[in-house]
């Protein structure tokens, strides 16, 4: 299952990703100017902002069982890579 598949699913996200990446900004990198780009349509945004609010919600139920920053981690990076 992809992360697309379950923003569709579970939060109801017809449209998760852009069909091509936008800049939204710029970040300093070794001094030089960087672009930040938004792969998450709005509506992918507010389902993603969903499911790691629920990550976040499972940590205070399990404690130490569960370590969402881990895994919001490695959300963030599968939607903020190429291949999504």
């Amino acid at each position: 299952m992809t992360i697309a598949e379950i923003l569709r699913k579970s939060f109801k996200c017809r449209k998760v990703f852009l069909k091509k990446k936008k800049v939204c900004g710029y970040w300093i990198s070794g001094g030089e100017s960087e672009p930040d780009y938004e792969y998450l349509t709005k509506s992918g945004g507010k389902a993603y902002v969903k499911l790691t609010s629920l990550l976040y919600s499972l940590e205070q139920l399990l404690g130490n069982d569960f370590d969402a920053d881990r895994w919001i981690t490695e959300l963030d990076n599968i939607v903020s890579g190429e291949d999504y």
